[in-house]
């Protein structure tokens, strides 16, 4: 499977609007409540970001592996990935990047993750 950078985009945007502290209590999500709220890609599409996100240290997430199933626990972004997260959030910057991407498709979150940085630093001279 290759990762999908506009489902990683959409995961960790999703994660942010919904997790964090409500009433007091540390709320997350998991894969099911993720794609309810990304209809546009499949489960596994979702799974497979939030398994590099896991991987890259960006997302607080448990793994479970069950009998007949799979998925993760999210319980909050990580320092990293809020880092990661500011510099894609802005739909102008993201499209920007994406056409930098689209050269070297497909691509893993290190690499991803390289381009977002080597882009930010150019903006800022």
């Amino acid at each position: 499977m290759q990762l999908n950078p506009d489902c990683v985009r959409d995961v960790l945007l999703n994660i942010d609007f919904v997790s964090g502290f409500k009433d007091g209590m540390l709320c997350d999500t998991d894969s099911y409540e993720i794609a309810a709220a990304l209809p546009d890609y499949s489960r596994d599409a979702i799974l497979y970001a939030l398994k590099a996100l896991s991987d890259g240290d960006m997302i607080d997430a448990k793994e479970m592996d069950m009998i007949a199933d799979h998925d993760f626990i999210v319980k909050d972004i990580t320092p990293k990935g809020r880092d990661f997260l500011s510099a894609i959030r802005p739909k102008s910057t993201w499209d920007k990047i994406k056409e930098k991407l689209s050269a070297l498709m497909p691509v893993g979150m290190d690499v991803l993750v390289q381009v977002v940085s080597v882009f930010i630093s150019s903006k800022l001279g």
